[in-house]
């Protein structure tokens, strides 16, 4: 998936995500258990990593890239000229959304943790750390994507990345179809 795209997707689901929580009247949140804050703060972690772990993935691909262009020098003065960090939806703002989405959707969790005020103090500090990292992902990705895009390069690396992306499947076919092979033979 190209990188503006996945922006824009996470972007309208989470504004579409505001927009029917604001036009609910927004759930009250004063009543909250500590097991539905808690439920609320799992959910944030569980949907960090892929994101992260995307944003990451797409960094590696587009330098990559930027590497077989020769552009390394040019990408490094690039990337090591301040920019603004662009500004995303906060931890606190996610975490209210997901709050209402556990409220509306689960009103009572079932959570098996026999302290949970203490497990929720955890689970946010961890939380915190991963959305800190997730955000600079983010950032790193916007600034290649910058980069590709300054250097009217953007259609050149979505048809290498897609080529490139046919050619790893087809190794990795060929990788298990010799795999097979040889267990099938044992």
């Amino acid at each position: 998936m190209h990188p503006r795209t996945l922006i824009t997707t996470i972007s309208t689901c989470l504004l579409l995500t505001i927009a029917n929580a604001s036009a609910n009247n927004q759930a009250d949140t004063s009543s909250t258990t500590a097991a539905q804050k808690l439920a609320a703060m799992q959910f944030i972690d569980s949907t960090i990593e892929p994101m992260t772990l995307q944003a990451h993935t797409r960094i590696t691909q587009m330098t990559e890239f930027i590497s077989t262009k020769g552009m390394d020098a040019k990408w490094d003065t690039y990337r090591n000229t301040p920019a603004d960090k662009p500004k995303g939806i906060s931890l606190d703002k996610a975490y209210d959304i997901a709050l209402q989405r556990v409220m509306s959707e689960h009103p009572t969790p079932d959570v098996d943790v026999a302290d949970t005020a203490a497990s929720l103090s955890k689970e946010r500090a961890m939380v915190s750390k991963d959305w800190a990292a997730y955000e600079n992902m983010q950032a790193t990705m916007l600034r290649v994507s910058s980069f590709l895009q300054n250097n009217k390069m953007m259609s050149d690396y979505e048809e290498w990345s897609k080529s490139t992306a046919t050619k790893r499947s087809e190794e990795a076919n060929k990788r298990i179809a010799a795999y097979n092979a040889s267990n099938s033979e044992a």
